[in-house]
């Protein structure tokens, strides 16, 4: 975690941005890369957490949010572009059957956010194209691309 975590999150958090993925991973970095540009736009009632994966304990912050904005790299080829999917509420017991690890998905944090903490909030992925996940530091020249339209997705989920 960053310096972007505090622990409690400010008053009047409307919208929580969580950025994840490895740094050391190329273009996997583009989850927190687009985190960190959109918590750089200073908006109000926004906050930005990184991370390099889910853990279960983010369901207790994701509680206390109306909405939830996760972006993460995705193994993509070349023109393929930016995808956003909602994660719609339900009584969807799917999540049950998702192992309890130190690792989280998105549907397991829904999921405990409603069951533990009582509130689930609306959540969207956003989804940037990554062509090399390979060992080391920097996007891809492709990703780039990717990197600029992630951001503009998010800023439109985030817009009032």
């Amino acid at each position: 975690m960053t310096k972007s975590d505090a622990t409690d999150p400010p008053p009047g958090v409307r919208t929580l941005v969580l950025g994840y993925g490895s740094s050391l991973r190329r273009d996997d970095a583009l989850g927190v890369m687009v985190a960190h540009e959109v918590e750089a736009l200073g908006l109000s009632g926004v906050e930005v957490l990184t991370m390099t994966q889910l853990v279960p304990e983010l369901a207790e912050r994701l509680s206390q949010s109306q909405r939830v904005v996760f972006v993460d790299a995705r193994a993509a080829k070349l023109n393929q572009g930016v995808e956003v999917q909602q994660f719609e509420s339900s009584d969807n017991d799917s999540a049950r059957g998702l192992g309890w690890t130190h690792v989280a998905s998105i549907e397991l944090l829904l999921y405990m956010s409603e069951r533990i903490y009582g509130h689930r909030p609306q959540a969207w992925l956003v989804s940037v194209p990554a062509f090399d996940l390979g060992f080391g530091e920097g996007l891809s020249e492709p990703a780039m691309a990717g990197f600029a339209a992630a951001v503009a997705r998010v800023r439109e989920l985030l817009a009032p």
